[in-house]
């Protein structure tokens, strides 16, 4: 735990520069999925989800659902509208949604 602790700082310390890189590759429908399946991402305020292979997503103990729209990433939420956002990854490490809404998450992948 003591190890996920420093990753974190370390990584979350250079997040503010990365959402602001170039370097970002948009990722088509079957990259998303190759992306996110069977894996967790890490968000800046320490929040993990769990993308499971059977569309099922876990963040703060929730539960939900995840998919793939042709090239975008969906998510629902109990009665909650979906969400999709086109996705893009930096350096095989940071995944980046982007909402029509202007809404920007960037997550780094991690372990549970």
């Amino acid at each position: 735990m003591r190890h996920l602790g420093w990753t974190l700082a370390l990584a979350l310390s250079g997040m503010p520069m990365m959402a602001q890189a170039e370097a970002w590759e948009v990722l088509d429908g079957p990259a998303i999925a190759d992306a996110l399946t069977a894996r967790v991402l890490i968000y800046p305020e320490g929040v993990a989800q769990d993308f499971r292979r059977d569309g099922m997503t876990i963040r703060l103990g929730d539960r939900g659902l995840w998919w793939v729209e042709g090239d975008l990433y969906c998510e629902s939420w109990g009665s909650l509208r979906p969400i999709c956002a086109e996705v893009d990854r930096r350096d095989d490490r940071y995944i980046r949604f982007r909402e029509d809404t202007g809404f920007v998450r960037i997550g780094f992948y991690g372990d549970l």
